[in-house]
């Protein structure tokens, strides 16, 4: 083959992405409006959106569903065993506690394109992952007439709670749900078991989720441009990182946004154990496009 027409590394390395490079927006890097209630539901998200493995199992999913059609919840093993994967093998290790298989679920679902920014995910899913970073005590769902229990990875245990039929009243409907309820767990919490404390989101813990996204949108940048390319052709973005000083050397800017990716590289393997890999912000080809 005449050299001419023989592709460089750097091309071939450009083919063998996984995901097609796609224009980096201010959604994908500028974490700072995001509300407190949303930090933890924005963080996870986000770092699957780096997560090959996550890429992977959606879109094998969705070539299964173009070949075969979409399967039967009620009768199809297969579906059975994609969701019971989903399950097992995409945990979160983060310090705080939520019903993991709500959230897991809706992010994998493939309703929603990995492709799509925390803040651009339309009203409902979205409703649907930040449902599922609720911190709560022991997960819980309705159960129809009046009734509770509380839903484990294992599905091995359940109990209803009574409620006195004739209470109209919302406040009175509440207060006796809330009260027949709690004193439902303290019956069958295991012996020795002491109750989860309550993990208030405060500022010190909202502080440490806004650090985590900062470090991964710069991380993102610098996959894309030098300090140099953001002061010529991004001033405002330039401005940005570093921190409002546009005369602010750009060997300090490139050393934020090295150190900004060294953090998001260690976060992201402790959140997601399940990835092996690099996030796939690191991998591709820096400012090669």
């Amino acid at each position: 083959m005449p050299n001419a027409a023989r592709k460089s590394p750097q091309s071939a390395l450009i083919q063998k992405e996984l995901i097609p490079r796609s224009p980096l927006t201010r959604e994908d890097w500028d974490f700072s409006i995001v509300p407190d209630p949303e930090l933890v539901p924005c963080l996870l998200w986000e770092f699957l959106r780096e997560s090959e493995t996550a890429h992977r199992f959606v879109n094998e999913w969705k070539l299964r569903e173009e070949k075969l059609g979409p399967p039967n919840p009620n009768s199809d093993p297969e579906y059975l065993e994609r969701i019971n994967r989903c399950f097992k093998n995409f945990r979160f290790k983060i310090n705080h506690a939520f019903h993991q298989n709500l959230f897991i679920y809706s992010a994998l679902n493939g309703n929603v394109p990995f492709s799509t920014p925390w803040k651009k995910i339309p009203a409902e899913p979205k409703q649907l992952l930040k449902d599922g970073v609720l911190i709560v005590e022991r997960p819980v769902a309705i159960v129809p007439p009046f009734g509770f229990f509380p839903m484990f990875d294992d599905q091995s245990e359940t109990f209803r709670v009574r409620v006195r039929y004739g209470l109209y009243d919302d406040n009175a409907i509440r207060h006796e749900i809330t009260t027949k309820f709690a004193d439902a767990i303290i019956k069958c919490r295991p012996k020795g078991v002491a109750p989860q404390a309550r993990q208030e989101s405060g500022k010190g813990r909202n502080s440490e989720w806004r650090g985590m996204l900062n470090s991964l949108g710069l991380a993102r940048l610098a996959g894309r441009y030098t300090a140099r390319q953001l002061q010529t052709e991004m001033p405002e973005v330039y401005r940005h990182v570093a921190e409002s000083r546009s005369d602010k050397v750009t060997s300090a800017v490139q050393n934020k946004l090295r150190d900004a990716s060294r953090r998001f590289r260690k976060r992201f393997q402790e959140i997601l154990p399940f990835e092996k890999r690099p996030p796939l912000c690191l991998r591709r080809p820096n400012r090669s496009q």
